[in-house]
């Protein structure tokens, strides 16, 4: 091999690395996400093996989340990164989710689990206090232009309660009954 076949086998070996250790947090600035929307903290890694020391989504907070995604799904043009997700409170969602080329998105072995309770802040306008565990595995999910195509999951309810919250329900001005409560 002469000098220009050992050049470039340097700088095919120098672009492998630059490719192969790119940082993550570099990679999700660019991708300019609004943090109201969703916020990762402490990211580390890179965008093909890293984790977020904690997500915030829609300003509930999820706790830390590893990613990894495959090199050969890359070359194979059908990404997939496998999430596992473990935040307080026995709240978890681990799976893989998959684009192919004709930029349909699966969602493969998904299981999803957390307390009712961390789910009460989602039901503001509802005055209820909820208590159990939801557990939802999704065996596969497939959606096309943003419509549902596919779907084989399944889910169950633990322990599940209600409570009511008197002292919120109840609070009403002089001579209006419960009933009329906007």
């Amino acid at each position: 091999m002469g000098i220009k076949g050992t050049l470039w086998l340097g700088l095919l070996g120098y672009l492998f690395f630059l490719f192969a250790s790119f940082p993550a947090s570099l990679a999700w600035s660019w991708l300019r996400v609004d943090p109201g929307v969703l916020t990762l903290e402490e990211i580390s890694g890179t965008p093909w093996s890293g984790r977020a020391a904690r997500i915030i989504a829609a300003h509930f907070e999820m706790g830390p989340l590893q990613w990894k995604i495959p090199i050969d799904s890359l070359l194979k043009l059908t990404p997939r990164i496998t999430l596992d997700l473990k935040g307080k409170d026995a709240f978890h969602l681990q799976g893989s989710v998959m684009v192919d080329k004709a930029l349909t998105v699966y969602v493969q072995e998904m299981f999803f689990s957390s307390p009712l309770s961390s789910m009460s802040p989602l039901l503001v306008r509802i005055p209820v206090d909820l208590v159990g565990q939801l557990e939802v595995h999704v065996d596969h999910l497939a959606v096309d232009d943003g419509k549902v195509v596919a779907i084989r999951a399944r889910g169950q309810l633990m322990n599940f309660a209600v409570g009511i919250p008197w002292d919120k329900a109840t609070a009403t001005k002089p001579g209006q009954s419960l009933s009329r409560i906007p």
